[in-house]
């Protein structure tokens, strides 16, 4: 499925893509996939190296598949608090 979604984006353009993870709070990923659930949608939880296949064949951008905070340190609202989701953001070939 990964493969599928990055067929579609224009050359040079950059997709970015966020995720959220049960890499840092297990627990509360794990509510958030039930609640979701009950209303027939389906959540899933990825780790870091699932999301990163979003991007094969794309070239990242730094700082690359990283918790979102780490893309604008001490900017948010809850400064540096970790927030369970990877974010990322690639370039695909110009042609």
């Amino acid at each position: 499925m990964a493969a599928r979604l990055m067929e579609a984006p224009a050359p040079g353009s950059c997709p970015v893509l966020s995720m959220t993870t049960g890499d840092f709070e297990p627990e509360n990923a794990a509510k958030g996939v039930a609640a979701h659930a009950v209303g027939a949608v389906a959540l899933v939880a990825r780790s870091r190296a699932e999301v990163g296949v979003f991007f094969k064949g794309l070239e990242p951008l730094e700082p690359g598949v990283v918790p979102v905070a780490e893309w604008r340190p001490g900017e948010g609202p809850d400064g540096d608090r970790p927030v369970s989701l990877y974010g990322g953001v690639a370039r695909t070939a110009a042609d």
